[in-house]
C-alpha cells in the first residue's frame, strides 16, 4: 500500500500591508501611497481612516496591478463591483 506524497499547501493572504505590497510590486512605499491616494487600489480600513490607523490592500488587486497594469485593474474592479451589489 503506497501513501500519497505529502502536499504542501501555501495559504495566500487576502490582504497586504502597504509596505508588503510595495515589496511585492518592487516600488517605493511612498509611490504606493500616491497610487492609493489616486484611488488605484481598494483600501481596507478595519478601524476607520485617520492618522496612525492601519490600512490594507487586497492581494488580488496588487497582483493584477503588478502583472497587467492599472488599466487591467480598473477593468477588474468594474467587473467585480456590480457582482457584489447583487449579492
Amino acid at each position: 500500500m503506497t501513501k500519497n506524497p505529502k502536499v504542501v499547501v501555501t495559504i495566500k493572504p487576502v490582504r497586504l500591508a502597504p509596505k508588503a505590497a510595495a515589496e511585492v510590486l518592487s516600488i517605493h512605499h511612498e509611490t504606493l501611497r500616491e497610487l492609493i491616494a489616486r484611488g488605484v487600489f481598494t483600501v481596507i480600513c478595519p478601524r476607520g481612516r485617520g492618522v496612525g490607523k492601519r490600512i490594507y490592500l487586497l492581494t488580488e488587486e496588487v497582483e493584477i496591478y503588478g502583472t497587467r497594469g492599472e488599466e487591467a485593474l480598473r477593468e477588474h474592479r468594474a467587473k467585480i463591483k456590480p457582482a457584489k451589489r447583487r449579492a
